[in-house]
C-alpha cells in the first residue's frame, strides 16, 4: 500500500498516525513493515525508523494497531505511507491450501 497526502501548501508536522485492521479469519493481516516520508517537493524524506509487525502471529482477535512516527520538527506539503503486505498466507491459516493472499486494511492516516 502507497499513499501520498498532500496537505496543500508546507505545513508544520510533528506526528504520523496509521491505523491497521487484523481479522485474521477474514484474510486482514497487519503489514510487515511500515514507512514514512515527508517532501516539500518531490525529494522525499525517511522518517526513521521502519516499523516491523510480527503479522505472521496467529490471533483470532479482531484488533486495530496504530503505527506512530514522531517527526523532529520539520515542514512538508507531502507524506507518504509504504506499508508492505504479508503476501501469500501462513501455512497455519486456513485458506492457505488455496494459494490465499492477505490483505492490507488501512482506516485512518492523522498528520499533526
Amino acid at each position: 500500500m502507497i499513499a501520498t497526502i498532500d496537505l496543500g501548501s508546507t505545513e508544520s508536522i510533528q506526528t504520523v498516525e496509521v491505523n491497521f485492521l487484523q481479522d485474521q479469519r477474514s484474510w486482514i493481516f497487519y503489514p510487515t513493515e511500515v514507512e514514512c516520508y515527508v517532501a516539500v517537493d518531490d525529494t522525499f524524506r525517511k522518517i526513521s525508523p521502519t516499523y516491523k509487525i510480527d503479522s505472521q502471529k496467529a490471533s483470532s482477535e479482531t484488533k486495530i494497531k496504530t503505527v506512530h512516527f514522531k517527526i523532529e520538527e520539520t515542514t512538508s506539503r507531502y507524506v507518504k505511507i509504504i506499508a508492505k503486505n504479508l503476501g501469500d498466507l501462513p501455512e497455519w491459516h486456513l485458506g492457505a491450501p488455496y494459494q490465499g493472499k492477505a490483505w492490507v486494511f488501512v482506516d485512518e492516516i492523522i498528520v499533526k
